[in-house]
């Protein structure tokens, strides 16, 4: 089988970097990748090139005729043009442009263009050591797309199956412009996005490697040059591209990233999400938080994709002979089951983030020392970092959605990454890192194929939101998944979501509360509740809570109508009345009347005691009833009670 001729390729793709192949013996300094970032920040001043992008407000309906508009008055040549998952163009720009375009009220906001490149070094982990040879053996996998965008893809590699592909790129010129281009020439000339690829989904076919899913649909997003560079307005080009076909597309993987912020590039990543796609990111191998040296997200030494919330980060571990036990050689970036001394990590995580990981803003670590995969050339290398790492979680994503099903919207995309999460093995567990040091402390699961590999399938939980309810506005309202299960017995995790106008006080809690909502017409409100046994998710089920306004608060009647001295149970009649209601009694004479033991029937009817303290006899007497909502709500019944003092009368009923 192909695992077997694992040791013979390795021997011979060993000879090969020794022996002459100038250009990967380059690329793969880690030296020099760790100690120069070849991104800037963008308030760098060292940055020496004058690339921004452009974004419209969303107001704009024509980004082309727009662009061209200004190409027209304001003499801007541009790059790309974006009309998808932003609109808006890149360009470049002087000082003099810039503030030219700043007095154009269509435009929402400038910022400089990012530079991105893979993520690299060199030197000897497989599928094994995240327990993936049985999954991916057993799954058919020829259901997902993967989108890999990198530096293209060895379309003639034999190990490798790529479906088709776009090359989007730009060219800075000598007179200050760009010209941006787009063709089909995706494949790969840096050797980087075709080892990227064969860590996805390398063949089964008995020779070379195996990939973490094979037999997925690889397609090459050519997005970085000969280099391993380019730039975040070459990949949001690619974004438009997949977005533009997200029913094709399940999954991104983005081996490259740089420090810097950009709000045009999240804004692309989050219209990508929002169409189902899920979108994993390098963390970057500077050894440093995701959020950059000042530990806050939104500024410009981000780690950029990775630290975008919408995209799944990933980590990388140093493992040797694909087992756990730490029992292989050590490497250069750590002993065997440690974490990669390059690998980036995360402290803080931002506080809407759409997932729960012991990482913070680090979905995953996953195997990223001494990779052997495909190479560009129609031959095999091994790599290291957390490019390396990412693939591997985008293949695992592609084993469960083999099985499980895509998602269709961001919500789906967040239940995908947070059941990767919570199957995954805890780093100090006993398929965990034998070395404890995890630099931040916050320690990411290991992404974990296991279970998916396992003989026996596990079947879904099945959700249990309770009955439909009719209650009226500014009451309590608790809901109900109680009744929700797991036919394997799992301990479930609930995810309620409500519409507009409803806050629920939890939305993991079994039985959430809410105030129903003011209103002035009866309104119906859906609410939607999910369950997960830990790796699987059940179908949405739905609870109709119908509010209806207060009734009119009216009082009609008293009964009975007369008392005599001391203590009646009365029973007070009308519409809108609540519980909590209170009785007074006004504008009559003699003793005033007291009410106890005051209960809500319904809100038509509510009961308390009266008592009436003797009196003179033979006298009768009428009190005007006051009844008091919670909310403040008065109705009178003028005189509604009489009271007689002598030992026999004929009993009245005054109310209007």
């Amino acid at each position: 089988m192909k695992l077997k001729h694992s040791l013979l390729l390795g021997l011979f793709a060993t000879t090969l970097l020794s022996t002459g192949c100038n250009k990967l013996e380059s690329v793969a300094n880690p030296t020099d990748r760790q100690s120069t970032p070849s991104i800037m920040t963008v308030n760098a001043q060292d940055q020496n090139d004058d690339r921004y992008i452009v974004v419209y407000k969303n107001s704009v309906s024509d980004p082309s005729s727009k662009t061209s508009e200004i190409k027209r008055g304001k003499g801007i040549a541009y790059g790309h043009i974006y009309k998808g998952v932003i609109k808006g163009f890149s360009a470049r720009l002087n000082a003099k442009q810039i503030q030219a375009l700043k007095s154009d009220a269509d435009i929402d906001f400038i910022e400089k263009d990012i530079k991105q490149h893979a993520f690299f070094q060199d030197t000897p982990s497989g599928i094994q050591r995240m327990g993936a040879v049985a999954a991916s053996l057993a799954s058919d996998n020829s259901s997902v797309d993967i989108a890999v965008f990198d530096s293209g893809i060895d379309i003639s590699h034999p190990d490798l199956t790529v479906s088709g592909g776009v090359h989007f790129y730009s060219v800075a010129n000598a007179n200050g412009t760009i010209t941006s281009y787009s063709d089909n020439n995706y494949s790969d000339d840096y050797g980087h996005g075709t080892h990227v690829a064969g860590v996805i989904a390398a063949s089964n076919n008995d020779f070379g490697v195996i990939g973490v899913a094979p037999g997925a649909k690889l397609w090459s997003v050519k997005v970085l040059d000969s280099n391993g560079d380019g730039y975040a307005s070459d990949v949001i080009k690619g974004l438009e591209w997949v977005a533009e076909r997200a029913s094709t597309f399940e999954i991104i993987n983005l081996s490259l990233g740089g420090p810097g912020y950009s709000q045009a590039y999240r804004t692309a990543i989050k219209n990508c999400v929002a169409k189902g796609i899920v979108i994993f990111a390098a963390a970057g191998n500077d050894s440093r938080d995701v959020y950059g040296y000042d530990r806050i997200f939104g500024t410009s030494d981000d780690e950029v994709p990775a630290a975008f919330p919408e995209v799944a980060a990933v980590s990388a571990f140093a493992d040797s002979d694909g087992l756990p036990g730490g029992f292989g050689y050590t490497t250069n970036y750590g002993a065997d089951d440690s974490y990669a001394t390059f690998s980036n990590f995360s402290t803080n995580v931002v506080s809407n983030n759409p997932v729960n990981s012991p990482g913070k803003a680090i979905d995953l670590i996953m195997p990223g020392v001494s990779i052997y995969s495909t190479y560009m050339g129609q031959r095999y290398a091994t790599m290291s970092g957390t490019s390396q790492a990412t693939p591997h979680a985008a293949g695992l994503a592609a084993l469960y959605i083999a099985r499980y099903g895509r998602a269709t919207d961001s919500l789906g995309v967040y239940r995908i990454r947070q059941a990767l999460i919570n199957m995954g093995e805890s780093q100090s567990g006993s398929n965990g890192l034998k070395t404890q040091n995890d630099p931040d402390g916050f320690k990411e699961n290991l992404g974990w194929a296991g279970a998916l590999g396992s003989s026996s399938s596990n079947t879904a939980p099945v959700a249990n939101a309770g009955s439909d309810q009719i209650v009226e506005e500014l009451t309590t309202v608790t809901l109900n998944g109680t009744a929700s299960y797991d036919p394997e017995g799992a301990t479930l995790q609930y995810f309620w979501s409500a519409p507009a106008g409803i806050v629920l006080n939890s939305t993991t809690s079994p039985t959430p509360q809410f105030t129903a909502p003011d209103i002035t017409t009866a309104t119906t409100y859906t609410i939607s509740l999910v369950v997960f046994d830990g790796m699987r998710y059940s179908d949405p089920v739905y609870v109709n809570i119908t509010v209806t306004p207060y009734e009119a608060l009216s009082l009609k009647s008293l009964s009975p109508s007369a008392i005599y001295f001391g203590t009646t149970n009365v029973t007070f009649t009308g519409t809108g009345l609540k519980p909590g209601a209170r009785i007074t009694f006004e504008s009559g004479t003699g003793s005033t009347p007291v009410a106890s033991n005051i209960k809500y029937t319904s809100s038509k009817s509510i009961s308390a005691d009266i008592y009436v303290a003797a009196g003179t006899p033979n006298k009768t007497r009428t009190w005007s009833v006051r009844i008091t909502n919670p909310d403040g709500k008065i109705v009178v019944l003028k005189k509604g009670l009489t009271v007689y003092a002598s030992t026999t009368a004929t009993v009245k009923n005054n109310s209007k």
